[in-house]
């Protein structure tokens, strides 16, 4: 593991952190998997690969995606779903600004919004009127997967959001992470996705230019990679001490993605008690 960033801070982690037995899971009901990894490691990708894989097997599955408004999705004669990178600044304004005399008066209706955002704070208040709508978002999101009697799969779900959450602050602490991480719901399977700093700063790049001012505004550049890799390798430190089941693949390009999807999809067999086909 490469060191952390200066500055973090591990006071108390080490001796308060309690191992947790993982939880048994129940092959007739839900499995939810979430892709984790620093913004623009490929986890959309990969999510949208192994839902395709796994309903082409007959499996129940489907997919929780949080595209970026100038992404959305493919359809069947290419074109993008998404509002496009000249309205997508529109969209997410539009939906902050009607959410915000709610927000500012009124807490969240979700424990584990408060209690994530209590634990990292954002810096400012237009990232905590982003975080706070995303997380509650994905709160709905989550409780709608736990009845689901398949597969799903987050491209990005609660741990992405604290690790990221965590790499906001101009320091990482790593005891307000584990808080946060203990009031944040754990999916039944976590794929940690690796990618050098160098790679994430060229698709961050790339991201970027796609994006129009506004919502550059709200969305990691190349200069925040490194902090958020130093987040999520704490975030690795906490998740082996709370015994989740994790995968850990490196996808470096899409001629990688069949080999990462088989060894997934071999994962969730397993939870399940699936014969694999």
């Amino acid at each position: 593991m490469a060191p952390l960033f200066n500055g973090a801070s591990w006071a108390g982690v080490e001796r308060r952190e309690p191992v947790r037995p993982p939880v048994p899971h129940d092959p007739a009901g839900a499995t939810l998997v979430e892709m984790v990894g620093p913004a623009a490691c490929g986890k959309t990708t990969l999510a949208r690969a192994l839902v395709a894989a796994l309903q082409a097997r007959g499996r129940a599955a489907r997919l929780a995606a949080s595209a970026r408004p100038s992404e959305g999705e493919d359809d069947p004669r290419g074109w993008r779903t998404g509002a496009g990178p000249l309205l997508a600044p529109a969209s997410r304004m539009a939906k902050a600004a009607a959410l915000a005399p709610t927000l500012a008066g009124r807490p969240s209706a979700q424990r584990s919004t408060r209690e994530i955002l209590g634990a990292l704070p954002p810096r400012s208040f237009m990232w905590e009127l982003r975080y706070r709508r995303y997380l509650d978002q994905l709160g709905a999101r989550w409780e709608e997967a736990l009845a689901f009697p398949g597969a799903t799969v987050f491209d990005q779900g609660f741990l992405s959001a604290v690790a990221s959450l965590a790499a906001l602050g101009r320091a990482l602490d790593v005891a307000a992470c584990a808080r946060a991480l203990d009031a944040a719901p754990r999916p039944d399977l976590a794929v940690r996705l690796d990618a050098p700093l160098e790679r994430l700063e060229h698709r961050l790049t790339l991201r970027l230019r796609a994006q129009g001012p506004v919502e550059r505004l709200l969305e990691p550049g190349p200069a925040a990679a490194p902090a958020q890799l130093a987040a999520f390798e704490a975030l690795d430190v906490l998740l082996e001490r709370r015994a989740l089941r994790v995968l850990r693949l490196s996808v470096p390009d899409l001629d990688a993605l069949p080999a990462a999807v088989a060894r997934i999809e071999h994962e969730i067999a397993a939870l399940r008690g699936e014969t694999e086909t």
